[in-house]
């Protein structure tokens, strides 16, 4: 019998596989993190919130496409046991935010996006200068 997840990830796959595609997509075939979506995890402290997010982390951290991790806390720390534990383990750059930046921080993300997109459209990418 299947768990929730591998459940999950079939019918989605199979949706896709029917040609149904939705601009918010799986990002791998073992991940519940999709491409263009935002992901929360609201809980009480010690509920399992960060291990919940930092096992699709490691998941998909190596996909083509994954470039960032945002994280946001109250203060811009990490204080979180957890993500301390497992942070050697990713690869991927994670920017630390405050909560009242993060609307703003996560604004400039999007744009920049759009904007790169805009680029990679025209034809114009290969003459950026690093």
């Amino acid at each position: 019998m299947m768990n929730t997840d591998q459940l999950l990830v079939k019918a989605l796959h199979d949706k896709k596989s029917s040609g149904e595609f939705d601009e918010i997509v799986s990002i791998n075939s073992t991940s519940l993190i999709y491409y263009n979506s935002v992901n929360l995890a609201i809980g009480k402290q010690g509920s399992g919130k960060s291990l919940l997010f930092l096992r699709e982390i490691l998941k998909i951290q190596n996909t083509k496409g994954i470039h960032l991790l945002v994280y946001v806390t109250p203060d811009g720390t990490i204080q979180d046991r957890t993500f301390l534990a497992v942070q050697p383990l990713l690869t991927i750059p994670v920017l630390v935010v405050k909560t009242e930046d993060a609307e703003e921080v996560v604004q400039g993300i999007v744009n920049l996006k759009h904007q790169y997109n805009l680029l990679v459209e025209s034809g114009r990418l290969d003459k950026l200068v690093p």
